[in-house]
């Protein structure tokens, strides 16, 4: 009698559990990027987008370094609850694991839960190189080997192995200059310092308008209506460096399924808001909100990107 109490206690214990609404409390962000660039607005407007839609807060908590190495690993050690999302993008699933050979997580560390945005990119340069094209950039370049300089906001992340990228198939020799964040690696640019760089448009359209940088292509198979004149890769003969930044949600390992849909769905709402809308367009984002099964075959398949970005650009960081 005492046993069967408890199995059936233990039974309806556990289906209150399982039966609680979620979210019951407020969670938080985790983001592997310092404050004040394109992602960690991202990560802030969904924060808000998803506290609008749960009526519960959405804390941003920002843990830069070491291209989110820092942020995957207490992500990681998360309770598998859902109260904990991980902002994660190529550097953390499929570059970190190539450039280390002792990564302190792996993939199946983690659960896919949506892929958010895919970033339209450009190469820009410092206007005092006189140079409006790819070409010109290679012969000023080939001109002063190892001179011209290029910032990223890290070494190892999707700037630098794309530069470096575009360096080797024109050919030249550039040196790269990292930054902590990608705020003092477009200031150097602006300033002068530096005098190529690899970034999200939204971080250097105003400057682009503004005359401070000049545009010569844009990453990808076709152009961006945001800079209609620029030609893409594609165009300039660039078309084997496939490559454009992305950023998802994944939640600890062990995160009960409904939860993630839970999750999934609630972005689907939260990404029709207006105001969100909004924010992609101004910012030249491409808004995703892919299901888990669908985010998860993709971070298989750029993984393998990944591996062959980091094989190719010949950077090892360990």
């Amino acid at each position: 009698m005492v046993r069967a109490f408890a199995v059936t206690l233990a039974a309806a214990l556990s289906f209150g559990v399982a039966a609680q609404p979620f979210p019951a409390k407020p969670a938080r962000l985790l983001i592997g990027y310092s404050t004040g660039g394109v992602v960690d607005i991202l990560g802030r407007t969904v924060a808000q987008g998803l506290s609008e839609v749960w009526h519960q807060p959405v804390v941003p908590d920002n843990i830069p370094g070491a291209s989110t190495i820092i942020m995957a690993e207490r992500c990681k050690r998360s309770a598998a609850d859902g109260y904990t999302l991980c902002l994660v993008s190529a550097d953390t699933f499929s570059l970190n694991p190539h450039l280390y050979s002792k990564l302190s997580y792996t993939t199946s560390d983690f659960v896919a839960v949506t892929s958010l945005v895919q970033a339209w990119e450009v190469i820009v340069v410092t206007p005092s190189l006189n140079v409006k094209t790819v070409q010109e950039l290679a012969s000023v370049a080939s001109g002063r080997p190892g001179q011209l300089n290029y910032s990223s906001f890290g070494t190892g992340g999707l700037p630098h192995l794309v530069t470096e990228m575009v360096a080797q198939r024109l050919g030249v020799k550039m040196t790269h200059v990292p930054f902590k964040g990608a705020p003092p690696a477009l200031h150097a640019i602006v300033s002068g310092e530096v005098h190529v760089m690899y970034a999200a448009i939204a971080n250097v359209l105003a400057h682009i308008q503004a005359g401070k940088l000049v545009p010569i292509t844009v990453a990808g198979q076709s152009r961006t209506p945001v800079l209609p004149t620029v030609p893409s890769f594609s165009e300039v003969g660039l078309d084997d460096i496939r490559a454009r930044a992305w950023f998802g949600l994944a939640v600890p390992a062990g995160t009960p399924q409904r939860i993630v849909q839970k999750i999934h769905a609630d972005v689907v709402l939260a990404f029709q808001k207006p105001s969100l809308k909004q924010f992609f367009e101004k910012f030249s984002l491409e808004p995703l909100a892919d299901a888990p099964e669908e985010f998860a075959r993709f971070l298989k398949a750029d993984y393998e990107r990944g591996r062959d970005m980091v094989k190719r650009a010949n950077v090892r960081l360990d």
